[in-house]
């Protein structure tokens, strides 16, 4: 039954209407007197992305110690299915 649920078309169908209603927030801010939304720069990106370096890889390892695969394999596959649904990861 939980196998049935655990499938990209159902994490679609669950992240979408928050993925929508984060967007709507950001808007609503933006069009709001008094309030100030920022879109980061691409240095900024680069530090978020080399902060979260020490996660990536403790869950590599974990994927590892656990032998469910090949987190490399894994984690490029995730990143090809974002650039599809042109997601800016």
């Amino acid at each position: 039954m939980i196998d049935d649920h655990c499938s990209p078309e159902w994490a679609e169908k669950v992240a979408t209407p928050w993925a929508k209603y984060e967007a709507d927030g950001r808007d609503k801010l933006r069009s709001a007197a008094g309030h100030t939304v920022y879109k980061i720069t691409d240095a900024q990106v680069a530090q978020w992305r080399k902060a979260a370096e020490p996660v990536a890889t403790f869950w590599a390892e974990n994927i590892k110690k656990a032998n469910a695969g090949d987190p490399d394999a894994m984690l490029k596959a995730l990143k090809d299915e974002l650039k599809k649904a042109n997601a800016n990861y």
